[in-house]
């Protein structure tokens, strides 16, 4: 059966970890007794992970870092300035 992503009560359903076409995999919106908001389950290839797990595998990334820096642009969440409380005192 071939579906594209989709939302079906708490968990968003989808092909693959690269967003093909069909239903096997499954993202946790949110924590439920079946895991974790934000774990994924891939029932085709047993493969899980959380969501850090699926930008690397899915942007084909290897280093913490690169996932990290990657998450934060998907996020659109500004980096921490580690200097900012220094300054202002």
């Amino acid at each position: 059966m071939r579906c594209p992503g989709r939302h079906r009560s708490d968990d968003w359903l989808v092909g693959d970890i690269r967003n093909a076409a069909g239903c096997s995999m499954v993202v946790r919106l949110q924590e439920s007794v079946k895991g974790a908001a934000g774990s994924w389950t891939d029932a085709a290839t047993g493969k899980q992970g959380d969501l850090l797990d699926m930008i690397r595998k899915s942007c084909g990334l290897v280093g913490f870092k690169d996932v990290a820096d990657e998450a934060h642009s998907f996020l659109s969440l500004l980096r921490p300035n580690p200097y900012a409380k220094a300054r202002s005192r």
